[in-house]
């Protein structure tokens, strides 16, 4: 009997945590990831044209979360631009994005700027 009593909690406590494990991602998080998809798909299509006129058409089709942006951001023209692009589209104050561009490692990193502080009708838009 205590075997069976054992077993039983055993099982329970196991059908337990596989449960905890198999939990779907919040509402929140999988909108972020939505918002997020969007956001990344739009600065990368925003970016085309600004390097394909520096010369640097061959890299619009290579980027992604993980680009390190002082590869594609080369000077300080480009950077200027980069940073008005983000402020227009966006309808970010150009001062935040100065204030935040010394973080902008990588364009994942501009992503969730943008997915935090851009207008609101603009990313409900995208």
């Amino acid at each position: 009997m205590k075997k069976i009593i054992f077993l039983s909690l055993v099982l329970v406590l196991e059908l337990t945590s596989l449960n905890s494990c198999m939990t779907p991602k919040s509402t929140t998080s999988a909108v972020s990831d939505v918002l997020q998809s969007k956001v990344s798909a739009s600065l990368v299509s925003s970016m085309a044209p600004m390097l394909l006129q520096a010369g640097l058409g061959n890299l619009a089709g290579n980027l992604n979360l993980g680009t390190q942006l002082n590869t594609i951001i080369k000077d300080a023209q480009m950077v200027s631009t980069f940073k008005n692009l983000i402020a227009t589209k966006y309808q970010i104050p150009l001062d935040k994005i100065e204030k935040s561009y010394s973080g902008f490692n990588t364009l994942n990193n501009v992503v969730s700027f943008i997915g935090t502080n851009a207008s609101s009708s603009i990313l409900s838009a995208l």
